[in-house]
């Protein structure tokens, strides 16, 4: 059974198609990145996991249960920061988690202590959540979304208004809490934090979803090899001939594909047998931040 399933859904409001036959899943106990520009479709796609607003087609379910109208059933032992946590600003920090305790079933001081300490907010535990800095209301608003036993969180920007130390701290608490068997579903526009933690990616753009998968064979498929030769007219002729994937860099290098060290050597070995000097090759392996601009076209307009 799937954590998440989102099932060929459409979400229009009047005559624009926020969300448009977008599917994915989520697996138990993975992290899955949710990624895609602003207006790609992702707080829809995340309000409509949580039965904020309707799918106009399609199905959402969690942990094999519908999302539908008029019931909280699908939402048992779910948490979520959606934008902006949400909590009582004249109330100090431990109050807001006490609260959140009792209105979710309930749980021990005990959980409520190592929440505190999980999340560095054991020292302000008694300061009004209204004072405090912008990444200390992440925090909370993450604390609370633990609350009380929660095996699924589905996390938009978590990471928001963080400093590096807490970023990293994140990115730990994550770990931790995989390995506790919890599901993750986070968004986020941070690549490289994303590329860090997460075992698989979605990718959306203008509503639709344009990848889903593990993160590693998306940059595998994208890795290349730069070569640096003379003459690189008759190199380029004959890595074509050859079949091989090659463009010219604009930098006075080639890009060649070739996922492999085996292949790399093949093709300095051809180059060589035709009497082409090679003076440099490299490997070139895209960040998921490359791969992401790729697939959504935004690195071709910003070079026009």
């Amino acid at each position: 059974m799937e954590a998440i399933e989102v099932i060929n859904v459409t979400k229009t409001f009047k005559n624009f198609d926020a969300v448009k036959e977008a599917s994915f899943c989520v697996r138990q106990g993975e992290i899955f990145g949710f990624l895609g520009e602003n207006g790609a479709g992702k707080s829809t796609t995340i309000r409509m996991l949580l039965g904020l607003i309707w799918p106009t087609e399609g199905e959402v379910r969690l942990n094999g249960i519908t999302v539908v109208p008029g019931t909280g059933e699908a939402l048992r032992g779910v948490g979520a920061i959606v934008e902006q946590p949400c909590f009582y600003g004249n109330m100090t920090v431990e109050q807001n988690l006490r609260l959140t305790a009792q209105l979710s079933g309930g749980c021990s001081q005990p959980q409520i202590e190592e929440l505190l300490v999980l999340l560095g907010l054991d020292s302000m535990r008694n300061k009004r959540a209204g004072i405090m800095s912008h990444g200390q209301k992440q925090r909370l608003g993450i604390a609370q979304a633990l609350l009380p036993d929660n095996s699924l969180l589905i996390l938009d920007e978590p990471q928001d208004g963080l400093d590096p130390h807490w970023i990293r701290e994140t990115r730990r608490l994550l770990s931790l809490l995989k390995q506790r068997g919890v599901t993750v579903l986070i968004s986020s526009h941070r690549l490289n934090e994303i590329e860090q933690v997460c075992d698989r990616v979605g990718i959306i753009h203008r509503g639709r979803m344009l990848y889903e998968g593990r993160v590693e064979p998306l940059l595998n498929a994208t890795e290349y090899i730069s070569i640096s030769c003379e003459p690189m007219d008759k190199a380029c002729t004959l890595l074509r001939e050859h079949g091989k994937n090659v463009s010219p860099n604009g930098n006075g290098t080639l890009q060649v594909h070739a996922p492999t060290n085996e292949q790399a050597a093949q093709i300095n070995e051809m180059l060589v047998s035709k009497a082409i000097a090679v003076s440099e090759m490299s490997r070139i392996r895209l960040s998921l931040e490359d791969v992401f601009l790729n697939l959504t076209g935004k690195d071709a307009e910003t070079r026009q």
